[in-house]
């Protein structure tokens, strides 16, 4: 099966491979989270901890997010009013996303994950969907501003700068305001609690780069954009390293999640420009892969990239429903199984979901 960017301008088969990776990777992780009572004792097992924690991080959620500025910079279709429009649908669908993620399990494993009384404002949390409704108006911007491509730019360098700042000087879970349900509200925007997955502040870089860098590829091309990612990617991650120990920082926010506090990692200070660098090299990298496999990929990995929003919202019904199962097992291979199997689930009932043409996004 092979595409070819002249056939398809905004479509190439990097970032095809890289959203297919993605929602392996982020099936996994998901599966990997809701056992509670696993431990990896061994070497082989950390290593299996590592790898899901590491691919279902950054080169899952980044990339998704990185994919959504890439599509929007190439889209022709699209206005402002349709990305007003699909933010509004992708609240919605976060909604519905929260009530398999967060209440389902609650319901079915009170004891683990639960009560369901003590987590209702979970309906709230800033999943990778409600985070994409807010992105939805940046890109809506953009379009608003197509004709005037200087004031993209310094419009998008101060959103970036905004955010940056607010990020460091605000800090993350530093303040409440005593009502968790407003807590957990204001988590769309900034770290509040830990239902503040991927706020707008800390994360709306990835959707910026990843229309920024579409944007500079319809100027230089593909090959000489791989070299670029190439350059600034392997950048990007030496300064991280070197600029977070000089900072005394935990290091291994974006490369070991398993070693850090939860909140850290989603509150992704700006000092972790490896999140840039490990994007930019996987993009490299699947340049690579492509060009030792002529442009071919199997058809299962390009039906994924091209559904995932179907896979991502069965796949949180599926660990929704296995949870009780998923919260028993201390083995982490047995909990690797699960994850395989939650992906077939997800893979299939995707296709199922896309042909009933329910969701549109």
């Amino acid at each position: 099966m092979q595409e070819t960017r002249e056939a398809h301008p905004g479509r190439i088969l990097e970032i095809e491979l890289m959203k297919a990776v993605a929602i392996i990777g982020m099936v996994f992780v998901h599966a990997f989270e809701m056992g509670v009572n696993l431990s990896y004792p061994s070497s082989g097992e950390y290593a299996a901890a590592f790898l899901m924690e590491f691919l279902g991080a950054i080169p899952s959620a980044g990339v998704f997010m990185f994919a959504m500025g890439w599509g929007a910079a190439f889209s022709k279709r699209a206005t402002v009013q349709s990305y007003l429009k699909r933010g509004v649908s992708l609240f919605v669908l976060g909604v519905v996303i929260n009530l398999f993620e967060e209440y389902l399990p609650a319901i079915l494993v009170p004891d683990a994950l639960g009560p369901l009384g003590e987590v209702l404002p979970s309906i709230l949390a800033t999943d990778i969907y409600f985070f994409a409704a807010l992105a939805s108006l940046y890109f809506a911007l953009m379009k608003a501003l197509e004709e005037r491509k200087g004031l993209r730019i310094l419009v998008s360098a101060l959103l970036v700068s905004l955010c940056f700042c607010a990020n460091i000087f605000i800090g993350f879970e530093s303040f409440t305001t005593g009502n968790e349900w407003l807590d957990t509200l204001l988590g769309l925007f900034i770290r509040v609690n830990e239902y503040s997955y991927f706020p707008f502040v800390s994360w709306i870089v990835f959707p910026v780069l990843g229309f920024g860098v579409a944007s500079l590829c319809r100027i230089i091309g593909k090959k000489k954009l791989v070299l670029f990612a190439a350059l600034t990617g392997t950048v990007a991650l030496i300064a991280s390293s070197v600029a977070v120990r000089a900072m005394g920082m935990p290091d291994a926010t974006i490369v070991d999640v398993v070693s850090v506090r939860e909140g850290v990692y989603y509150a992704l200070h700006p000092i972790y420009v490896a999140g840039y660098g490990i994007i930019m090299v996987e993009f490299a990298l699947t340049y690579l892969v492509l060009l030792a496999t002529k442009n071919r990929l199997p058809g299962f990995m390009l039906t994924m990239s091209k559904n995932v929003a179907q896979i991502y919202i069965v796949q949180w019904l599926a660990i929704g429903l296995l949870s009780p199962l998923l919260v028993m097992i201390e083995n982490i291979w047995v909990n690797v199984g699960m994850g395989c199997l939650v992906l077939i689930i997800s893979y299939l009932g995707g296709l199922l979901l896309k042909k009933t043409n329910w969701i549109r996004v």
